[in-house]
């Protein structure tokens, strides 16, 4: 009871009441729940899990409640953890793929939007790499390509052996790479809903499938939507490396985040929860296409303006600035020659002079046949755009 109280101090109170189901999986038996209504939306939060206790850590519940308002969210316990079948199951990665598939398969999904938090981001986008036909948009937060690049291998060793031999201590020595300074009541709450979620020996095995997986190769595969979040201040996953999960996937677009906590309910979570909604109500488009941050960067790299003159402009991060250029230069690469590239170009050449427009299509690297394709039908821009590409290799011959 006296657990059950000071986890309550810590809930943030939703409308999230989950009706517990289980199906069989090739990994075991496991446990899952829906809520809302709307499109099906498959969410798997990270390492371990609690269908139950964890609505009531931190924001999490909140957090749910809102996705719920657009979208069916289904979540399950991998097995092994919460209230799934804890004997006798598979932990592996490729059983943990296989349960999440079986779950969409039980709530009858045949197409799905995908969130993955931290570990649970290399199953969101194995699934999106090895099924395409079955997913719609691929929303991942803090996650890294390979395990192995969390922390040296003789670090990553001691972690594990001390999860296994001493679940306590094991706790203490990984709650500050998730939550960054945290109070004496939300380590005592962290550490209380890690007990619920697993015994040492499954969290133990967990943590080491997921230091040992390396999903590089499956990432250029993905051809959904995909939104990689991170919070540029991560003390769990550094922020570059969930830079190279956006570039490693074909159109990906990278949203820095800020905070410092791994937990995305933890801290600033409406603003993850607005990205998360934001980039899955887009409607679907047929070809890469520009937020409206990254428009304002491309105007103001138009402009002329360096990285660091646009993180002052808009006072953000020099590393934001210059994530919002790669990923304008990764979606403009994207394009085919005729593609939205027309339309992007004729919208910064009527805001810009021509010097900025050709100053834009050289900082980005885009091939010459795109803009005399978007430039074919107005010939005095066509002219226009040579003369100044021709000026600015003067500036730097």
């Amino acid at each position: 009871m006296r657990a059950t109280r000071e986890l309550s101090r810590l809930w943030h109170p939703g409308r999230v009441n989950p009706r517990i189901r289980y199906c069989g999986t090739p990994a075991g038996r496991v446990a899952y729940s829906t809520s809302g209504t709307g499109p099906a939306l498959l969410c798997d939060s990270g390492w371990i899990t609690h269908l139950r206790a964890q609505l009531e850590l931190f924001s999490f519940g909140s957090f749910i409640e809102r996705l719920a308002e657009r979208f069916t969210v289904i979540r399950y316990d991998k097995p092994g953890c919460g209230l799934s079948d804890r004997e006798g199951v598979d932990l592996s990665f490729e059983g943990q793929v296989a349960a999440a598939v079986a779950v969409a398969d039980a709530v009858g999904a045949g197409r799905v939007r995908l969130f993955g938090a931290s570990q649970a981001g290399q199953l969101a986008a194995a699934i999106a790499a090895r099924y395409p036909d079955r997913v719609e948009a691929l929303v991942v937060y803090g996650m890294c390509a390979s395990g192995r690049d969390l922390a040296p291998a003789e670090v990553r060793e001691s972690v594990v052996a001390l999860v296994r031999a001493h679940w306590g201590l094991g706790l203490k020595a990984l709650n500050g790479a998730f939550v960054t300074d945290p109070t004496a009541e939300e380590m005592a709450a962290f550490t209380r809903f890690q007990r619920s979620c697993a015994s040492a020996a499954v969290a133990a095995r967990m943590l080491e499938a997921y230091y040992g997986t390396d999903i590089r190769a499956l990432l250029p595969a993905i051809r959904a939507r995909t939104a990689v979040l991170h919070r540029e201040a991560d003390q769990g996953t550094k922020f570059e490396l969930g830079r190279e999960v956006a570039a490693l996937i074909p159109g990906a677009t990278l949203i820095p985040l800020p905070g410092t906590s791994h937990l995305f309910y933890h801290g600033d979570w409406p603003s993850v929860a607005d990205a998360t909604l934001s980039f899955l109500c887009e409607p679907a488009s047929t070809g890469p296409r520009l937020t409206g941050r990254e428009l304002e960067v491309a105007e103001l790299v138009a402009g002329g303006l360096t990285n660091q003159a646009i993180a002052r402009r808009l006072s953000v991060a020099p590393r934001t600035a210059e994530s919002h250029v790669e990923n304008i230069r990764r979606k403009l690469h994207d394009l085919p020659p005729g593609g939205n590239l027309d339309a992007f170009i004729m919208g910064l050449y009527q805001a810009t002079m021509p010097i900025h427009l050709a100053w834009t299509v050289a900082v980005m690297e885009i091939p010459t046949s795109y803009v005399v394709c978007a430039a074919g039908s107005r010939p005095i821009l066509r002219m226009e755009l040579i003369c100044c590409q021709h000026r600015i290799r003067m500036m730097f011959s």
